[in-house]
C-alpha cells in the first residue's frame, strides 16, 4: 500500500534520503497520500483508504480525510474529518496559504459531475465549517482534482472537463472582479498525458506529477522553473516501500513555455427526422470514448444546444433524448480538425464545432412487425456464423436496445434458395441464433430478442441468377415486436 514519505530538499532536483514520514500514521493495509499542511506547520490533513472495500450509492472507493495534530513534537493518532462525506470519495486536501480555506476533491451528491472541488472554512480553533461547492466556473461535467492556492491567491488544479491538451491537464483559476476566470496551463506544463498535482515552492518553480513519456514509473514527479521544461525530480536509489524510485533523466534542453492554448466547443442542433423539425427539452449529452459523460445540455427553442467543451484528437458519441422519441447516438471526433500549437496567434483561440442530429419517429408512431432501417446482416452460403462486417451492424442493434430498454425485437433469418428447403429452415433458424447469441454476448437480456428462421420463404429475389443475387437473400433482418 501507498504510504506518506519525507525527503530533504538538497537543490532544486535534488533529494536526500527518503524515510517513512510517520511510523503514527502509517497502515500497512490502507493507502495514504496528499499531505496539507497548516500554516503553523502543526495541522496535517491527508487522504485515506482504498483498501478496495466500497461504501455509498455508487460503490465508491473507501476514501477520506483526516487530520493530526504537532503535539509535544509527535503526531497524533488521525482522525476523520467530521467533513468528510462516509459515502462519498474525498480526498486530495490542500490548505490555503494563510490557512483559512481548506479545499478538496469529492465525488458527494449535488456536484456538477464526476468528481468536484470544494472549500471550507477553518476557524481560530482550527474547526472546519461546511463544505461548499466552487461552482460552475470551476466544475464541469468531468473531473476536477488536486486543488492548489498559492500565496496570490490563485487556484490551480487539475481538469479532464475544461478543454485541454491531453486527459488531466493543469489549470489556475484567477478572480477579476465578478467574474472567475479559468485558463489552461499550457505547454510544457501539460501533455498528452495526465498531468496533475502542482505545487508552488516560489511564484515561478515548484513541482508536477504527470505520467507523460519519459517518465521512470507510473506516475512521476517533475520539478520546473522559468525557462525550463518539466524535470524528474532526483531521488539516490535505496531500499523503500511500495514505491517507485525516480532518477534524473539525460540533461534536458532549456524552453520557454508558449503561453498559447486552443479550446475546443460543440454546439449543435437537433431536429426531427420527418421535416426537420427543431426539438426542444432534448436531453444532449456528449460521451467519450470511454463511455464517460464530458457534458451535457438541454435544447432550447430552435432545436439549439451547446456550446459544451471538448478536447483535441478525441472521438465521441452525442446521445439525445426525448419523452416518446427514440434514443438516437451519433459519433463526433475532433480527429485531424485541431489547430496546430504554431498556428494560434492569440493567447486563446476558441474554436466551435457544430453538429446536427436527427431523431427518429416518435414511438407512439412506431409499427409494430415492421423492419427497422439498419442494414441486413448476410452471411456466406450455407454457414451461420458472423461475419466481420455483420458485426458491425448487430452492434448497431445492441447500442439502440442499450438506449432504448423499452423495445423488444425479432431477428429474422433467410437463406437463398439452393438446397433443400427443410434444410435451409434450419440453416435459417441457426443463423437467427447465432446473431441473437452475439447481442446477448454484448449485455442484452435474451427476453428482449427473438430468433426465427424463415428459410427460403421470403426472398428478395425470387429467381437469383448469380452469387451476388444469391447473397442478397442470404439475410438476417430485425423487426420491432414490442414498444414500451
Amino acid at each position: 500500500m501507498l504510504g506518506l514519505y519525507k525527503t530533504p530538499l538538497t537543490a532544486s532536483t535534488e533529494t536526500g534520503p527518503t524515510s517513512l514520514f510517520s511510523d503514527v500514521l502509517f497502515q500497512d493495509n490502507r493507502n495514504e497520500g496528499t499531505p496539507t499542511f497548516s500554516k503553523d506547520g502543526k495541522t496535517m490533513v491527508f487522504a485515506r483508504g482504498n483498501t478496495g472495500k466500497k461504501k455509498g450509492k455508487g460503490n465508491t472507493a473507501d476514501v477520506d480525510l483526516y487530520v493530526t495534530r504537532l503535539v509535544n513534537s509527535a503526531w497524533t493518532d488521525p482522525e476523520m474529518l467530521t467533513i468528510s462525506d462516509s459515502a462519498a470519495w474525498d480526498a486530495q486536501p490542500a490548505f490555503s496559504a494563510d490557512g483559512t480555506t481548506l479545499y478538496f476533491a469529492s465525488n458527494r451528491p449535488g456536484g456538477a459531475g464526476g468528481t468536484d472541488l470544494y472549500r471550507a472554512n477553518v476557524d481560530r480553533a482550527g474547526r472546519f465549517g461546511r463544505p461548499v461547492n466552487m461552482g460552475r466556473d470551476i466544475n464541469t461535467p468531468g473531473d476536477e482534482m488536486f486543488p492548489y492556492v498559492s500565496a496570490e491567491a490563485k487556484l490551480y488544479f487539475a481538469s479532464d472537463g475544461h478543454p485541454g491538451l491531453g486527459r488531466l491537464d493543469l489549470f489556475v483559476a484567477t478572480r477579476e472582479e465578478d467574474e472567475i476566470k479559468v485558463e489552461n496551463l499550457g505547454q510544457p506544463f501539460n501533455s498528452r498525458s495526465d498531468d496533475f498535482a502542482l505545487v508552488l515552492s516560489d511564484s515561478t518553480s515548484g513541482y508536477l506529477a504527470s505520467n507523460r513519456e519519459g517518465g521512470k514509473g507510473d506516475d512521476d514527479i517533475y520539478f520546473f522553473e522559468p525557462s525550463t521544461q518539466p524535470t524528474l525530480a532526483q531521488v539516490p536509489p535505496q531500499p523503500k516501500r511500495d514505491t517507485t524510485t525516480k532518477t534524473p533523466p539525460t540533461t534536458t534542453p532549456p524552453v520557454t513555455a508558449p503561453t498559447r492554448v486552443a479550446r475546443y466547443f460543440l454546439s449543435g442542433t437537433v431536429l426531427d427526422v420527418n421535416g426537420n423539425r427543431p426539438l426542444d427539452s432534448v436531453r444532449v449529452r456528449v460521451l467519450d470514448a470511454d463511455q464517460k459523460p464530458v457534458g451535457e445540455a438541454l435544447t432550447a427553442a430552435g432545436g439549439k444546444f451547446g456550446p459544451i467543451g471538448v478536447n483535441a484528437e478525441r472521438t465521441y458519441a452525442i446521445v439525445v433524448e426525448k419523452p416518446t422519441y427514440f434514443t438516437k447516438r451519433d459519433p463526433f471526433s475532433t480527429v485531424g480538425k485541431t489547430i496546430p500549437t504554431e498556428q494560434l496567434v492569440k493567447p486563446v483561440t476558441d474554436t466551435t464545432f457544430y453538429a446536427t442530429v436527427t431523431m427518429d419517429k416518435p414511438k407512439q408512431n412506431l409499427v409494430i412487425n415492421k423492419l427497422f432501417k439498419i442494414e441486413p446482416i448476410y452471411y456466406f452460403y450455407d454457414k451461420d456464423n458472423i461475419r466481420n462486417d455483420a458485426s458491425e451492424e448487430l452492434d448497431k442493434i445492441v447500442q439502440i436496445l442499450k438506449d432504448n430498454p423499452g423495445i423488444k425485437i425479432e431477428l429474422g433469418s433467410h437463406t437463398d434458395t439452393r438446397g433443400v428447403s427443410i434444410y435451409n429452415l434450419d440453416l435459417s433458424q441457426r443463423r437467427a441464433k447465432s446473431a441473437v447469441d452475439y447481442i446477448i454476448s454484448k449485455g442484452i437480456s435474451s427476453d428482449r430478442i427473438t430468433a426465427k428462421g424463415y428459410g427460403e420463404t421470403q426472398l428478395v429475389i425470387k429467381n437469383a441468377k448469380n452469387e451476388e443475387q444469391h447473397q442478397l437473400n442470404r439475410r438476417t433482418e430485425f423487426k420491432v415486436l414490442q414498444v414500451q
